[in-house]
């Protein structure tokens, strides 16, 4: 019985790796590329200016939102935002029997917003 608890404690303490280890927030990253002046709003809403690490509240970016990220340059990038399981939370949720998906899946927390980093190809930081 003792060995029962052992095991079963854990399993549900740590069943569902997104919401425990997933945080409150998503994030987004705009790299230095897209230039000191870039512009960088979301379903027409602006973020902020410059590269850096933005980030959002769960829910707050939506499957179907639009990000845009004007660089200095002048370049536009339009982008349409999908949710994806996250792989790494998604295989903790499965070795552990799969018991995470039940809270995981339903909340939202295993999904982040994909993409998430713009102007940051071959870019060394």
């Amino acid at each position: 019985m003792l060995n029962c608890i052992r095991v079963l404690v854990p399993l549900i303490l740590f069943s569902s790796c997104a919401t425990i280890f997933g945080g409150k927030y998503n994030s987004i990253v705009i790299g230095k590329k897209a230039g000191t002046d870039a512009h960088f709003s979301v379903d027409g809403k602006l973020i902020g200016t410059g590269p850096g690490k933005y980030k959002f509240k769960k829910g707050e970016i939506l499957p179907g939102s639009i990000i845009e990220v004007e660089s200095s340059r002048g370049d536009l990038l339009l982008d349409t935002v999908e949710m994806r399981a996250h792989p790494v939370y998604l295989a903790g949720d499965f070795l552990l029997l799969g018991l995470g998906l039940i809270v995981d899946v339903p909340t939202g927390n295993i999904y982040r917003p994909y993409p998430r980093k713009f102007f940051k190809k071959d870019e060394k930081e």
